[in-house]
C-alpha cells in the first residue's frame, strides 16, 4: 500500500511539470512504470487556471488534478473566481466543471448502476500537493 501511495504522489507531482506553466520541462512520456495518456484537457482550461493529467499504471488509469499554482498575479485570480468555491463546497466553478468534464473524457459518462456494477473509482487526496488523484479499476 506505501508504494502506491507513494507513487500516486510522484503522479500527482508529474502533472505540475506538464502543460502551460510547468515548473520543470519534462520530456518523454514514461515515469517508471507509468505512460502519460495523451488526453487533451478541456478548451477553457487554462483561462481558468486548471489542469490535469492522465497515466497508465498498474493497469489502472490515474488521473492527476493539479492544484493551486499559484506563479503569476493572474493565475493567483483565476484560481480566485474558479476554484476556491469549490473548494468551499460549491459544485459550480469552472475547474470543477472541467474536472468533470476531464474524467468523462477518459471514462465515458458513468451510469448510475454501471459504475456500482462495473467500475470502483478511489480518491487518494495528496495534500502536500493539494491535488488529486483518482485511479480506475480495471475489471
Amino acid at each position: 500500500m506505501t508504494d502506491n501511495l507513494v507513487m500516486y504522489a510522484i503522479l500527482a507531482l508529474d502533472s505540475y511539470n506538464r502543460g502551460y506553466d510547468k515548473g520543470l520541462d519534462v520530456a518523454g512520456n514514461q515515469l517508471g512504470d507509468a505512460t502519460v495518456l495523451n488526453i487533451a484537457e478541456p478548451t477553457d482550461s487554462q483561462s481558468v487556471a486548471f489542469y490535469a493529467s492522465a497515466y497508465n499504471w498498474n493497469g489502472q488509469t490515474v488521473i492527476s488534478y493539479r492544484g493551486t499554482n499559484v506563479t503569476t498575479a493572474s493565475s493567483f485570480w483565476g484560481d480566485v473566481w474558479n476554484g476556491y468555491g469549490v473548494g468551499a463546497g460549491s459544485p459550480l466553478g469552472a475547474q470543477a466543471s472541467d474536472a468533470i468534464q476531464y474524467f468523462h473524457l477518459i471514462s465515458g459518462p458513468i451510469s448510475r448502476a454501471r459504475r456500482h456494477r462495473r467500475r470502483q473509482l478511489a480518491i487518494s487526496p495528496d495534500h502536500r500537493h493539494r491535488s488529486l488523484s483518482w485511479r480506475r479499476a480495471r475489471r
